[in-house]
């Protein structure tokens, strides 16, 4: 998998383009990609996407993004543990860590 965040948003698997969804995807992506390698929990990431006073509806809305996002990236990236989310990344698959 390679990831491009310098310069325009660019993600593909094996040579093939992956689309990620809507802004909300997208959004817990790039959080998720700042953190790559480390458990990211659910609340921190409520947090980061929607402020302090999440709405209620908040939770719901994350777990459908990662789900979707869950079916476009390559199986076993996105990791779901205790309390939160883990986004598999290697160093060389990353633009930023390269640069």
């Amino acid at each position: 998998m390679r990831l491009r965040i310098l310069g325009p948003f660019h993600l593909e698997d094996g040579g093939q383009p992956i689309t990620i969804g809507g802004a909300r995807q997208r959004a817990v992506l790039a959080d998720l990609v700042l953190h790559a390698n480390e458990v990211v929990p659910s609340e921190q990431l409520l947090v980061e996407l929607w402020g302090e006073d999440s709405p209620p509806g908040a939770a719901n809305a994350l777990q459908a993004a990662i789900s979707r996002l869950r079916r476009v990236l390559p199986e076993g990236r996105l990791i779901t543990t205790g309390p939160g989310y883990m986004l598999r990344f290697f160093p060389a698959e990353l633009d930023a860590a390269q640069f």
